[in-house]
Parts: C-alpha cells; sequence; structure tokens
C-alpha cells in the first residue's frame, strides 16, 4: 500500500495515505486549476506509469525536472523508492533507509 509521497514540488511537501478510502478535494472556494488532476499524474508516475511524462509535460515545464520520494508498505513493512522526471525509467531503491 502507498503510505507517503514527499517531493519539494508538493504544496505541504508530503501527503500521507490511510488504508481505506483517501479522497482528493479542491478548497472552500471550488477553485479550479488547484492540482487535483495533477495529483492523480504523479500517483500514475509513482506506480509506475509514465502519463506524467507523456502527457502532461507542462507540468515539468513549469516546474523543471523534480523526483518523488514515496514508501509503499508490503506486509508492514516500509519499503522507499525514488523516481524522477529527469530518468523517469530509473527508480532509486536505497536498501529500504528512508530517502527523505
Amino acid at each position: 500500500m502507498l503510505v507517503e509521497l514527499r517531493s519539494d514540488k508538493l504544496r505541504d511537501g508530503v501527503i500521507t495515505f490511510h488504508s481505506g478510502l483517501n479522497v482528493v478535494i479542491g478548497d472552500e472556494k471550488a477553485t479550479n486549476s488547484i492540482g487535483k488532476s495533477s495529483l492523480l499524474m504523479v500517483l500514475d508516475f509513482v506506480f509506475g506509469g509514465n502519463s506524467l511524462i507523456e502527457h502532461n509535460k507542462d507540468i515539468i515545464e513549469e516546474l523543471g525536472h523534480h523526483e518523488y520520494l514515496f514508501r509503499f508498505d508490503f506486509n508492514k513493512e516500509p519499503h522507499y523508492f525514488k523516481r524522477g522526471t529527469y530518468t523517469p525509467d530509473f527508480i532509486v531503491v536505497p536498501n529500504n533507509e528512508t530517502v527523505v
């Protein structure tokens, strides 16, 4: 299960996920263009997809190349990974050490 996503490009730097349903909502003013769809593209990227690179090049143009640090828990054991937009085919597995 994906437990945590970190990037210096995220507003708060970290998103924590919980078991069960996790919901992404807008702000109180129903403002559009605040990043809900972009977050879905980032989640696709974390799970190994390339839609962020292939279909959302504007994110990289706006933010520059950057990386995502993420943690999955498998059988209650944490596993840490890192994937960047500059080399999306290369995923770092840092020997289960925290990459924060």
